[in-house]
């Protein structure tokens, strides 16, 4: 099965080339630029989280903090 499908890919260097012949230099270093910034924010910040939703995941929760409580909908109980 696997001799009968093969996968032609083209040169690193000749699909910039095409990128740059169809889009321009600015487009490509934009979009470049993007990819970069976006990879950078995809980290886990756990600081945002609310107590219960930390103790929902396992992450370590420090209970004598004295951070202020923050009104929420989900606390609304009927």
């Amino acid at each position: 099965m696997r001799k009968l499908h093969s996968e032609v890919a083209e040169p690193v260097g000749l699909a910039v080339s095409k990128l740059f012949y169809q889009f321009g230099l600015w487009a490509v270093l934009l979009a470049l630029l993007k990819a970069v910034v976006t990879q950078r924010q995809k980290t886990n910040d756990l600081a945002q989280l609310s107590d219960r939703m930390l103790k929902d995941i396992g992450a370590s929760v420090d209970e004598d903090h004295l951070r202020p409580r923050k009104f929420s909908l989900w606390d609304i109980r009927f």
